[in-house]
């Protein structure tokens, strides 16, 4: 199996008090320790995370605490949801609604702050080497768009001695830069792997 460079934790808030209210068997502090190892066996991997927000009796202080976790955490990327009651849960049942706005209000604030993560988890790939699979090879310019190992979308010409790649392909792209949410990989690619397995340069 390969090791990829993506990962996707349910951490669901920042809070220990929310965090126990929802039954997690886990903390603020040992969301901190699994992120510290990740980054510890893999360099630079893309961390993305889930949050809900607006949990029955979530306070200020409760999201500051999220949102504070997110910073500290510096996560590549968030979904966020503001919570929903589903009949028959325990959750549904609980006191404590939190008003829609403010739900509404705090999911604005983790979203904003997810596309700060990508941003720069994406300008701190420039320079490096993305292992891309291609997904589509006919936008303008004759560009490519792919996705890496590190789930970023990747968008260049992609061009190699045996001319543009195909959809299925796996190719090797060093990331000029990173603007409007895609890494930019325009110079040419080192390697080219077709979907048959086959190896190029």
């Amino acid at each position: 199996m390969l090791f990829r460079s993506h990962f996707h934790l349910p951490v669901q808030s920042g809070s220990d008090p929310v965090l126990r209210a929802m039954r997690r068997r886990y903390n603020r502090a040992a969301v901190s320790a699994a992120v510290s190892r990740l980054r510890a066996v893999k360099d630079h991997p893309f961390i993305a995370a889930d949050f809900i927000v607006g949990f029955p009796g979530e306070t200020d202080d409760d999201h500051r605490q999220t949102a504070a976790l997110v910073r500290e955490l510096r996560f590549a990327d968030l979904h966020v949801f503001p919570f929903s009651p589903r009949p028959g849960t325990e959750a549904a049942g609980m006191g404590g609604r939190v008003p829609e706005r403010t739900a509404g209000e705090r999911a604005a604030e983790l979203r904003a702050l997810a596309a700060e993560g990508l941003d720069r988890y994406g300008k701190e790939t420039a320079g490096s080497m993305l292992d891309v699979v291609v997904e589509r090879s006919d936008l303008a310019r004759g560009e490519c768009e792919g996705l890496s190992d590190t789930y970023l979308t990747v968008r260049g010409t992609f061009l190699s001695g045996n001319g543009k790649p195909a959809p299925g392909d796996r190719i090797a792209v060093r990331i000029s830069d990173f603007r409007d949410g895609a890494a930019r990989g325009d110079r040419k690619s080192t390697r080219l792997k077709s979907s048959h397995g086959k190896l190029s340069r």
